[in-house]
């Protein structure tokens, strides 16, 4: 089964040649689409749609557009329609934003982490639907003390789901799913200090990251089964694990990890054994490397990735975004951000007419406007 681009929000083999074409021949710079000063510090694009969703300062849950000509933010302010009030902001008070959740019965909705409804709660799962073009809010039931849901984007899905964090009174947390509106289906995600989650595309199951003999490893989990399997055995610590549907390797799964924090580690399966394709290393000027993900275009699977100097979560060292190539036969890496000195954080893909382009939030600095920008990498 193959499916689209926009849903994949997800050794270097020396005898090959090395394809590196650094910031400066780049033919654009970061360009910068939101109004200067505007903090829109992590969205999520609804790419079938043009839109991008974010939650502000003020508590506001907002819905932007996005010109799929140009990749400019319409608004520039990110304000385009006002969904709910009452949302946590991230990073400051909750890890992420708010997410898309794909369904059959309403379409794309929203989760985001709430004020709580009652007293004692630190937070509560929200969520929001359209109905003939009007938002409602619908806080999910049994959802008090739970935070940071991510939807599945899977279109037409007649039981959406999400993952998210659970808090104790101790201020432990653990990982769990349920079907959207479906307490009863809630469960936990199995495994020692499970963290990195994501939802595989086209399956109800999850990969992440949890302990094997004290050394975080690669696991993913059918929701339906209850079947959890390890994926990575090699010694170096990992995380940001995803899994994709490759075009160039017949759109069955590859599996990517990042690997000591320095590396990418992509891995195929082979009669039901996952076996290292390539190690990706950017010859960036960070050898740290930052919320990956990944995305296919004209055939091809590309890795997108930051790069700091600093591995300390929320640095505001300069940082830069690079894409990768899986060819092990034919390495290829390309710096996407320009030559300037910026803070960038949470790359995001949107597919233009023009394109793949990577959006990012910059920090203010010394000559640095914050706000929201793009780099096109030339595919």
């Amino acid at each position: 089964m193959h499916f689209p681009n926009w849903q994949l929000a997800l050794p270097l083999c020396l005898c090959a040649a090395l394809t590196v074409l650094p910031a400066q021949a780049q033919s654009t710079s970061d360009v910068l689409v939101t109004l200067p000063g505007i903090k829109i510090t992590d969205l999520q694009f609804d790419q079938p749609n043009s839109r991008f969703v974010w939650s502000d300062q003020n508590a506001n849950v907002w819905i932007g557009f996005v010109d799929p000509t140009s990749g400019a933010f319409n608004p520039t302010t990110g304000m385009g329609t006002l969904v709910t009030t009452g949302a946590l902001f991230a990073p400051d008070q909750v890890a992420i934003g708010p997410r898309w959740v794909y369904s059959a019965q309403f379409g794309p909705q929203i989760v985001f982490t709430a004020l709580p409804s009652s007293s004692g709660a630190t937070a509560a799962l929200g969520s929001a639907y359209n109905s003939n073009g009007q938002w409602f809010t619908n806080p999910l039931p049994s959802g008090n003390n739970r935070s940071a849901p991510v939807g599945s984007l899977d279109q037409f899905d007649g039981f959406p789901r999400i993952f998210y964090q659970q808090s104790t009174r101790s201020g432990q947390t653990t990982s769990k799913w349920r079907n959207l509106n479906d307490a009863g289906t809630e469960t936990a995600i199995p495994g020692t200090l499970v963290q990195n989650i994501s939802w595989i595309a086209g399956q109800r199951a999850l990969v992440y990251t949890a302990l094997a003999n004290n050394v975080p490893q690669v696991f993913s989990y059918n929701i339906d089964t209850k079947v959890q399997q390890q994926l990575t055995f090699d010694s170096p610590p990992k995380s940001s694990p995803m899994l994709w549907q490759a075009p160039e390797y017949g759109d069955n799964y590859l599996l990517f990890a990042v690997s000591n924090q320095t590396s990418i580690n992509v891995y195929q399966n082979i009669n039901n054994a996952w076996a290292l394709l390539t190690t990706l290393v950017p010859p960036a000027k960070g050898p740290y490397l930052l919320s990956p993900g990944v995305f296919a275009y004209n055939g091809k699977s590309y890795i997108y990735m930051g790069t700091i100097g600093d591995p300390t979560p929320g640095s505001s060292k300069p940082s830069d975004i690079w894409i990768a190539g899986i060819d092990p036969t034919a390495p290829f890496y390309r710096q996407c951000s320009d030559g300037t000195t910026k803070n960038r954080a949470r790359p995001q893909v949107f597919f233009t007419s023009n394109g793949p382009y990577l959006y990012f939030f910059a920090k203010p600095a010394i000559n640095v406007v914050q706000g929201v920008y793009y780099c096109n990498p030339g595919l």
